[in-house]
């Protein structure tokens, strides 16, 4: 069970990082590079797992909804001038 203690501590910790950055604008330079334990989850770690999940899910959903609305930016601003990047605030 520790392993897996570990484990979720450190992936809890990537995601607070992550969502750092995304209200913060900071880059995180790391990644979330810890191999998973070998042995089963214990069945009294499953909500917390489930919550990261949920959590993993909410934070990717924010992250492609700024990527979308970058893109629709960058789609804007070359229509208006190819020769450079002029920023249009399309949300507004």
């Amino acid at each position: 069970m520790d392993e897996w203690l570990a484990y979720l501590d450190a992936y809890e910790e990537h995601l607070n990082a992550v969502a750092d950055s995304l209200a913060t604008g900071r880059v995180v330079t790391t990644s979330f590079c810890y191999e998973q334990p070998s042995v089963h989850l214990p069945r009294v770690l499953r909500d917390r797992s489930e919550s990261l999940v949920l959590r993993t899910q909410e934070l990717s959903e924010e992250l492609r909804s700024r990527m979308d609305a970058f893109s629709t930016v960058l789609r804007y601003s070359r229509m208006k001038d190819p020769e450079r990047i002029v920023l249009i605030d399309v949300l507004a």
